[in-house]
């Protein structure tokens, strides 16, 4: 299938909706390869995307891109594939096909979008800093689009605690920008995921950023914005998440500066206030219930993994927990309330906890 899929988003470039209202008519897709001006004599197109399915040159680009990924050992997911982001598979213009370097994982299921402006302020830099590190200490993927700016230092904050994350490009996987960020982008790789849904060697062009923007924002389960003009990208980034029907969050900002004029007016728009990490792991809360249920898998390191350890059936308190790990008592106690959020204990009377029952 991966021909046939990477074959139609050349044919169709891009255009998702069409392809599956084409798709939706044709009993055996993989049987499009091999028809002629005759199979098509029966269906209402333009004349147009008629030569685009019958040129040659278009078939053997998607011949060519199969064999670029292989050489350069770009990985492949089409949108049938266990593999493919579950969370990507509800969007109606759900690619059909993503390129990928890295690796996804588990975790990646619990991912929050961080975006915001490319020419920052200091306030804005720290702010995404502290944020992004706090969840990425909290097991969170941060995901965003690599741009200069806000972009690259949610990126970097996940990278210096040893967490997850995932970059979506304005362009093919193998192309770098802006250039700069090679180092960055291969970090990346090595810590997360590179996707495109653009061919490979595809260069950067203004119509892709708005298309990687849905991507952005659909394969979170919410979308922070901290700094951002109020037409920019990043407000586009939260309106697909609006339309996706998926959390929008902000960081409040100066009012006398343009860089907060989106995300204050995100604020009264309804987007949940963001001061700290806190406030993004209560709201996703049920989100992330809901996935634990179907995935009873242990992503956990640090302090979180220890205390976890040492937390069994038998109900345990914040004092207890402090003496016999010799760690400080405030220390203890808010990374209970972390695994309880997550799912991974329980709170019982008495002010003790309990592992939870699927991880008994």
């Amino acid at each position: 299938m991966e021909l046939l899929y990477v074959w139609l988003t050349l044919v169709f470039n891009y255009r998702y909706l069409d392809i599956y209202e084409f798709l939706s008519m044709i009993d055996k897709p993989i049987e499009l390869l091999n028809f002629s001006a005759n199979n098509f004599k029966d269906f209402d197109i333009k004349e147009t995307l008629k030569k685009r399915f019958l040129s040659s040159e278009l078939k053997n680009k998607a011949h060519e891109i199969l064999k670029k990924c292989q050489k350069e050992e770009i990985k492949i997911l089409t949108k049938d594939d266990k593999d493919y982001p579950s969370s990507l598979k509800t969007l109606p213009s759900k690619p059909l096909i993503i390129f990928l370097k890295g690796n996804l994982c588990v975790q990646d299921e619990y991912s929050i979008a961080i975006v915001g402006a490319r020419k920052y302020t200091d306030y804005g830099r720290i702010a995404t800093s502290k944020i992004a590190s706090d969840l990425a200490c909290s097991n969170i993927t941060i995901v965003s689009g690599m741009a200069r700016g806000i972009d690259s230092f949610a990126h970097t904050a996940a990278l210096n605690n040893n967490g997850r994350t995932i970059a979506i490009l304005g362009s093919g996987v193998n192309v770098v920008y802006p250039a700069e960020n090679k180092k960055l982008y291969e970090n990346i790789i090595n810590n997360g995921a590179v996707i495109s849904e653009f061919m490979p060697d595809t260069t950067p062009l203004p119509p892709y950023f708005p298309m990687r923007n849905r991507i952005i924002s659909g394969i979170a389960l919410g979308t922070l914005v901290i700094e951002a003009g109020i037409n920019s990208g990043s407000m586009i980034t939260a309106s697909f998440a609006a339309e996706q029907g998926k959390n929008i969050f902000a960081v409040p900002g100066n009012i006398f500066s343009p860089q907060s004029e989106g995300t204050n007016n995100l604020i009264k728009d309804g987007a949940k206030i963001v001061t700290s990490s806190k406030d993004i792991l209560e709201e996703i809360y049920g989100e992330l219930s809901i996935i634990k249920k179907d995935i009873p898998s242990i992503c956990l390191s640090g302090t979180e993994k220890t205390i976890f350890e040492n937390i069994t059936y038998e109900p345990i308190n914040v004092e207890t927990l402090s003496k016999k790990l010799n760690l400080p008592f405030n220390e203890v106690n808010s990374t209970l309330t972390l695994l309880e959020l997550k799912g991974y204990i329980n709170n019982i009377p008495g002010g003790n906890f309990i592992r939870d029952e699927k991880y008994i």
